[in-house]
């Protein structure tokens, strides 16, 4: 499918079959020197006249987020055509083997360096066989540790990092295992109201944990 709407009389065929047409790559230079992204005049007159998304796309859009993002919290979304594939000194986007690599030899040293990583846990990836780590801290001595993954966020985030809060009193919890498969045929919002529940893991593909406040465990 075509993204854009035709902006004039000839399909791309003839447009690729004649020789009375130039094709550039469209990133500026010295034969070329005006930008669309910081040249108002170029986008005011020709980029928001005559650019239009293919209504058949816009449907295509529309359905599909309706469908998978209608009335949730969506967190965030990266989606990339394959059109990269096939441009010309294009790169190529890295693969989940590629990814789960970086993490491996960059995130990882990161938090181990900070003193936020305590094991491994139970998850392996499907490629190449990482494990994943998990940091197991208590507020009321490792404020230094919380503090170091505030400023890790905020940097790469580009955040303020939030001033640990002082504890002047707690509340003890109470924590449990569950079967995960359990949790999916009762449905994750219906039993966490049912069992009050403060705070939640999936740790393995089988287990859900949470934790609940004793003092409001039967509380309606």
């Amino acid at each position: 499918m075509i993204f854009f709407e035709n902006i004039s009389k000839y399909t791309l065929d003839e447009i690729y079959n004649s020789k009375s047409v130039l094709i550039n790559s469209g990133i500026p230079n010295e034969r070329m020197p005006r930008d669309w992204k910081i040249d108002p005049e170029i986008y005011n007159n020709y980029f928001i006249k005559y650019i239009k998304i293919n209504k058949e796309f816009v449907k295509m859009s529309d359905s599909f987020s309706k469908k998978h993002f209608n009335n949730k919290k969506v967190l965030g979304v990266h989606f990339r055509g394959k059109g990269m594939n096939n441009t010309p000194n294009h790169p190529f986007g890295p693969t989940p083997k590629q990814m789960f690599l970086k993490v491996d030899q960059y995130l990882y040293p990161k938090l181990i360096h900070i003193g936020a990583i305590s094991g491994f846990s139970r998850l392996v990836s499907n490629n190449l066989k990482i494990k994943s780590r998990e940091c197991k801290f208590n507020p009321d001595w490792d404020g230094d540790i919380i503090l170091k993954l505030f400023n890790l966020f905020a940097q790469n985030l580009k955040w303020t990092p939030p001033e640990n809060p002082k504890i002047e009193q707690r509340i003890e919890g109470e924590r449990f295992k569950f079967p995960l498969e359990h949790v999916k045929r009762i449905g994750l919002n219906k039993f966490i109201k049912q069992n009050n529940i403060l705070s939640y893991a999936i740790t393995n593909p089988n287990s859900f944990n949470y934790t609940v406040f004793k003092k409001y465990k039967n509380a309606k």
